[in-house]
């Protein structure tokens, strides 16, 4: 054990001794105890005894509560968390390691920030949430995708983030808010939450044009595109390139020529007139993860989802029609029977329809002038005729009546 831990943690015993009772002490000396409770903190932070500069953080920070400082309290609180993070930063431990003392530092800021509130200093208290988000943040990206926590983590850090930037509009400091919303937007964006990242950039445009940064602005405006293309989205594109149409300096600038280009060639899929669009020197100087989904950017492969990709047809899936033909073919016409009262009877019946649809042929042939090509006819065509025509003849009656006349004159 090094000298300075066991400074640290004499230090820790003078302030569990100002924290006793006697008979001639009725009432425990807060203000004492915290005093040597954050030396002992600061003794253990250089002896690099991190699990004990956090205890005697909390010692000190509870003694400056029941002292009534508020704002000692908060420091201290900070300190815990600070030495949190600083310990998951220089100890190779587990996963599951870092994510706990992350999630404990970000309990410390949260308690500080309160107290910072409480104390009306609401830039530290607005420091302390950007502060806990990032802790949650970098929790998070440790974190595999499929894991339950990471989500979580990630919409706690969203909210931390969002919250500090409010603290900042809140009591005027718009300057000062403009860092964290970047921060937050390359975050978000990181990660893939298209519609975090538009909810952010509709939070930001308010704080540009309160501070008249139209050059911001003028980029934000773009990003808005970029980022609804990449959802897949043409018509929030479309829509959000419209918005800024009543700053007329807008209308000349160069982000406004570049967001019409590439809506157009977007819309005609022209995949070499949005590569040519994007190869422009204004989409360099936008965020950096904003630049990068915008030279990704591509027609045929966006989505909310980032593994989207259209399904694409290939010559062993799509069987030619040749092929089709071939695998069915048509039917074959019957075979002529040899009984002939049956191929008679059928026969007969198949012609019906050809008779009566001779008359409609006649009249469209007097009507265009046009004489239609003759069909073939059958053999077993020939035969219906010649049986109808055989039948016709028997069941005329003045051929039985001149039959019997020619009987009677041989007689």
């Amino acid at each position: 054990m090094s000298a300075t831990a066991s400074a640290g943690r004499k230090q820790m015993a003078q302030g569990e001794e100002a924290l006793k009772t006697s008979m001639f002490k009725w009432s425990p000396d807060y203000i004492s105890a915290a005093h040597a409770f954050g030396k002992a903190a600061t003794s253990f932070k250089v002896a690099r005894e991190f699990d004990l500069c956090v205890n005697a953080c909390e010692r000190a920070a509870q003694a400056h509560a029941k002292a009534g400082s508020d704002l000692g309290a908060a420091k201290c609180w900070e300190q815990a968390g600070d030495v949190l993070l600083q310990k998951s930063k220089d100890n190779s431990t587990k996963i599951e390691d870092t994510v706990n003392d992350a999630e404990r530092a970000a309990g410390f800021y949260g308690q500080a920030c309160l107290l910072y509130r409480e104390a009306a200093d609401n830039g530290k208290a607005a420091s302390c949430l950007n502060n806990k988000a990032r802790a949650l943040s970098e929790a998070a990206e440790n974190l595999p995708r499929d894991n339950k926590r990471r989500e979580e983590l990630l919409n706690q850090a969203l909210e931390g983030f969002l919250s500090s930037c409010e603290i900042m509009e809140m009591c005027g400091r718009l300057a000062f808010s403009v860092d964290t919303f970047r921060h937050t937007l390359n975050f978000v964006v990181k990660l893939e939450r298209w519609k975090d990242a538009i909810m952010v950039m509709k939070k930001m445009i308010p704080v540009y044009e309160s501070l008249k940064q139209s050059g911001g602005l003028y980029k934000l405006r773009l990003s808005m595109v970029i980022i609804n293309l990449r959802r897949n989205d043409a018509i929030a594109a479309r829509n959000s390139f419209r918005e800024g149409f009543d700053d007329a300096g807008y209308l000349r600038s160069d982000e406004c020529a570049a967001a019409e280009d590439l809506l157009n060639a977007w819309e005609k899929e022209d995949i070499e007139a949005i590569q040519g669009v994007l190869k422009r020197q204004v989409f360099h100087f936008l965020e950096r993860q904003i630049s990068i989904v915008a030279h990704h950017l591509d027609p045929f492969t966006v989505g909310d989802n980032s593994s989207y990709a259209p399904p694409k047809a290939t010559p062993a899936q799509q069987a030619p029609v040749a092929a089709k033909i071939a695998q069915d073919p048509p039917a074959a016409p019957p075979m002529a029977s040899n009984d002939g009262g049956k191929e008679s009877l059928f026969a007969k019946k198949a012609a019906e329809p050809v008779a009566a649809s001779s008359e409609p042929v006649k009249s469209q042939v007097e009507e265009t002038g046009v004489v239609a090509k003759a069909e073939p006819v059958t053999v077993a065509e020939q035969d219906t005729s010649a049986v109808s025509k055989a039948k016709e003849e028997d069941d005329d009656p003045l051929a039985d009546f001149e039959e019997e006349e020619d009987l009677d004159f041989l007689r």
